[in-house]
């Protein structure tokens, strides 16, 4: 149950999932600790607006391996 006081992770749909089960893949934002992000992006929506960084995994650049023209 959600109540004032209790702390919650919480997935929000755009589809209701009783209705499809496909509607699981509707994700729209997760509010995590209180704070809500947008779901494909993982930017952050309240309280404070801001981008999510990089994963490392999207920064690294390869050098000096073959099929990467360096």
């Amino acid at each position: 149950s959600l109540e004032v006081g209790k702390l919650a992770d919480i997935v929000i749909l755009s589809g209701n999932p009783l209705e499809s089960l496909r509607n699981t893949n509707t994700l729209t934002h997760v509010i995590r600790n209180g704070t809500v992000y947008e779901a494909n992006t993982l930017d952050e929506v309240w309280p404070v607006a801001k981008k999510a960084e990089p994963f490392t995994w999207q920064t690294v650049k390869p050098e000096g391996l073959p099929g990467t023209d360096k």
